[in-house]
């Protein structure tokens, strides 16, 4: 008698559960004023930045978002300090967030939260350097499941294009029957260094190491800027971004704008 009683407002909760659930819009703003003590107080607290940020991106989105508006799920995008105005010092951030009531889109500014442009197979398990480096020895094998030889696909450069096709190839269904071939006219590194050194303390060129051939590219030894002309905040941005801190980049480089 008790659980017929209480069934239906048992039943009641979960609907209303999942119509709040699917109630949920996901958006990516851009352009958020944050003023430099505020931004200095965020740490990694996830809970610490909502409530830090919250106030400002309710105030940009004042004319948008719908009265009762609840901000969810708040996560710094991309940040950089602006400081063009020396009387007005702040950082501008993109955020992504959900909210519970829609906003209207404008272009540039309030936009649906971007779905991942990876396939399944992009970058895959990049994360585990250990599995890249098993599946490259695979390769070296040169054998498949069916001891059949892996057909190469060359790549002439180790630039970045170079190196995250490889990278890609080898994440991609085509690694069951080919294996990437990466070719490079220039030296590591580490000795590219000693040559560029050479040629700016004494002019002296070694046409094989420089700053234009080399692991790395001619990119290596720019100034460290992170450029381009897509997005910075496109998915397919972020997923090389991603791929740079699997390898050993710092982390800041997935929200810091300078």
């Amino acid at each position: 008698m008790i659980i017929s009683f209480l069934l239906p407002f048992y039943l009641f909760t979960l609907l209303s559960r999942s119509v709040c659930a699917y109630n949920a819009y996901k958006y990516r703003i851009y352009q958020v004023k944050i003023p430099v003590p505020v931004f200095n107080k965020i740490n990694t607290s996830a809970d610490l930045t909502s409530s830090l940020l919250s106030p400002f991106i309710l105030a940009k989105l004042r004319r948008s978002s719908k009265p009762g508006s609840v901000i969810q799920n708040l996560k710094i995008v991309r940040s950089s300090f602006d400081a063009r105005d020396k009387e007005d010092l702040h950082y501008s951030v993109v955020v992504d967030l959900t909210l519970s009531k829609s906003l209207k889109p404008v272009a540039g500014l309030i936009e649906p939260t971007p779905i991942s442009a990876q396939p399944s197979y992009l970058l895959a398990g990049i994360a585990n350097k250990t599995h890249i480096i098993n599946n490259n020895n695979n390769n070296n094998n040169n054998n498949n499941n069916n001891n059949k030889p892996k057909t190469p696909i060359i790549i002439v450069g180790s630039g970045p294009s170079g190196l995250f096709a490889a990278l890609q190839i080898l994440h991609s269904p085509l690694s069951s029957t080919h294996y990437p071939l990466l070719l490079e006219r220039g030296f590591s590194v580490e000795s590219r260094g000693s040559s560029i050194g050479k040629f700016i303390n004494s002019g002296h060129l070694d046409p094989e190491s420089n700053f234009a051939f080399g692991e790395g590219g001619a990119g290596t030894w720019s100034d460290g800027k992170l450029t381009t002309r897509i997005g910075r905040n496109s998915v397919h941005v972020r997923s090389v971004l991603n791929a740079l801190v699997a390898f050993g980049a710092p982390e800041k480089i997935l929200t810091s704008g300078r």
